[in-house]
């Protein structure tokens, strides 16, 4: 991915989600997402907070940056 922008991120999760229910019968509820050396900022951490609002809900959401890795604290 070539930045951190939450519409793609998040599409990317939904579709994970999605097809793994629908074509597999399986349950996708957990997620890292990887930004390199990059720095998360607060925007986008703030987003994906709120991931849940959407249709398809997942239980886990990690992010691995320049700072280390830590759990998104999901609504």
């Amino acid at each position: 991915m070539a930045k951190a922008d939450f519409g793609k991120i998040a599409d990317r999760i939904t579709k994970a989600v999605r097809i793994a229910k629908e074509n597999h019968d399986v349950v996708k509820d957990c997620f890292v997402i990887d930004l390199g050396q990059a720095k998360r900022k607060d925007k986008l951490v703030h987003q994906l907070e709120k991931y849940n609002d959407r249709e398809w809900k997942i239980r886990r959401l990690f992010i691995f940056d320049g700072e280390g890795f830590s759990e998104i604290k999901l609504k």
